[in-house]
């Protein structure tokens, strides 16, 4: 539940600023918020993905528990002003890049944020790697709460372009502050130095580091490049694109935040056998739900901007990269379901920077030649080509590091399917209503892969005790 709240805050934010204000303003809006998950994601060097696996590992020894939380925080503290003040620096430089004024000052305002965010990411490895997921979920809502509040009372209410982007601050602040209230008495949280485990977090986290910030880069580069040889309009057309996909592939952190402690268990453990099942099990009901959701989005998504946006008829042209975009995502949730637990929970975290670095190069190189010729549909299909490109590198990789095998045969069963039923709606798209097309498509793919075998009893038991404390 509490990802799906995060789902519909992410679409609600971007909706109200779409429908109050201008395209071009939602497009300096998207891209100050992509730049500041970019350059974030980077400022905590990796401690947050590290916390994760260190207290997966140690998760009964209370005081090693401490001294990993305690050498974090501080850690966190110090890196957020450093970042910040560093990110405060480069605003100007950064508006110049884009050519566009107006970024400045929206840069310089979501700078305040950047020791309360890294706070609060420290906060869920640690809940991640207990897996204690209902605290996290709550962490994840509390701060999505505040910005969907401050951006419905400065948007809707006060019509201040400005004043929305503080809901960040004041969000990642809040909580913040509340959860180092909470946490020092629950856990008790001591005065550390940044050596001793902050140095070990360090270490292991680094490479972790360029992996999640390169790929937090590398997931919105069509985004920013669109930006660059476009201008806010297009980009603020294509934030729709933007958000609706991001959205999507929130539907699959559940499954990665619990995968990463597990993978761990399992792997240490030498359960290779469980390992095997687990992985599978991941990817096969992620294939499946996101091959549900790219039937909608090819049926559908049309009639849905326009119902999100009413009487905004300019953002349609979001309809096409969105149908790309839906399709590519199938093949990006077999790798997004596991992330990059079966390389940094192995003990192989180097893997997952040469994977993203592969997948910044590709989109990069793509996005360079196809958005001049093609503009938004010519990013979509770069993006969709690069996540492709992973799926089968990290498909790879999975049985090299895990030594476990993979259910190729369930893979391309259901992705033949899939493209059976698009083809089908494509030539049917003349001759019924949109949403009789897409419902009838939905409901025939789920009975052809219930009738397969694809999905039986023990998976759905599977399913109802996933993530579930042991």
């Amino acid at each position: 539940m509490g990802m799906l709240f995060i789902l519909a805050a992410g679409a609600l934010t971007n909706i109200i600023i779409g429908n109050v204000f201008q395209a071009s303003d939602l497009g300096i809006y998207a891209l100050t918020v992509t730049i500041y998950i970019a350059f974030s994601s980077a400022a905590l060097l990796g401690i947050d993905a590290a916390l994760v696996k260190h207290i997966a590992q140690f998760k009964n020894d209370k005081k090693a528990l401490s001294e990993y939380l305690s050498s974090a925080l501080l850690t966190a503290v110090f890196l957020g002003f450093i970042s910040g003040g560093l990110f405060f620096f480069i605003s100007s430089q950064i508006a110049k890049f884009f050519d566009m004024s107006g970024l400045i000052f929206s840069l310089r305002v979501i700078t305040v944020s950047f020791p309360f965010l890294l706070i609060n990411k420290v906060f869920l490895g640690y809940f991640n790697g207990l897996k204690e997921m209902k605290s996290y979920s709550f962490l994840e809502s509390s701060r999505y709460s505040i910005i969907i509040l401050v951006t419905i009372i400065t948007g809707i209410f006060r019509r201040n372009f400005i004043e929305t982007l503080w809901a960040y601050p004041l969000a990642e602040a809040l909580v913040s502050l509340a959860l180092f209230f909470l946490m020092h008495r629950k856990y008790s949280v001591k005065k550390m130095s940044i050596g001793g485990k902050g140095i070990e977090l360090l270490g292991y986290g680094w490479p972790l580091l360029f992996a999640n910030a390169l790929k937090q880069l590398a997931v919105r580069l069509d985004l920013l490049m669109l930006g660059y040889f476009l201008t806010a309009i297009e980009s603020g057309v294509y934030s729709i694109v933007a958000m609706m996909i991001t959205g999507m592939g929130i539907l699959w952190q559940p499954l990665q935040r619990v995968a990463a402690p597990m993978v761990t268990e399992f792997y240490y453990d030498n359960k290779i056998n469980k390992l095997e099942v687990f992985i599978n099990r991941l990817m096969r009901y992620s294939l499946i739900l996101y091959s549900v959701i790219a039937i909608f989005i090819w049926g559908y998504i049309s009639e849905i901007i326009l119902l999100l946006y009413p009487g905004r008829a300019d953002y349609l042209g979001a309809a096409i990269p969105l149908k790309i975009l839906g399709l590519a995502l199938v093949f990006h949730s077999v790798t997004g379901c596991v992330a990059t637990a079966e390389t940094h929970s192995t003990g192989h975290p180097k893997v997952a920077l040469y994977r993203v670095l592969a997948l910044l190069g590709i989109n990069f190189a793509l996005n360079y030649l196809l958005i001049p010729k093609y503009e938004l549909i010519g990013a979509a299909i770069a993006t969709g080509i690069s996540y492709f490109s992973i799926f089968v590198f990290s498909m790879i990789m999975r049985v090299r590091l895990l030594k476990i095998r993979l259910e190729y045969t369930v893979i391309m069963a259901c992705i033949t399917i899939l493209g059976i039923i698009i083809l089908g709606m494509e030539l049917a798209k003349n001759a019924m209503h949109p949403f009789l097309i897409t419902i009838s498509a939905m409901f025939l793919y789920t009975i052809l892969i219930c009738a397969f075998g694809f999905v039986e009893r023990k998976d759905i038991l599977f399913i109802r005790n996933f993530g579930r404390k042991d």
